[in-house]
């Protein structure tokens, strides 16, 4: 979503596993083109234990 314009930019459907989340999150970032820097948001995962950049 983008941030500035409520905008829908990607979306994946992944399996209820617990981390399907974070695995689309990871997917979506890898798929970014360009060699620029890029800005992602998240919330700060206060339900998990683990870190999603694993």
């Amino acid at each position: 979503m983008d941030n500035r314009h409520d905008l829908i930019v990607d979306c994946h459907v992944t399996q209820a596993t617990g981390t399907g989340e974070r695995d689309a999150a990871k997917d979506m970032a890898a798929d970014l083109s360009g060699a620029h820097q890029k800005t992602i948001g998240a919330d700060k995962n206060y339900d998990t234990t683990g870190s999603w950049l694993r």
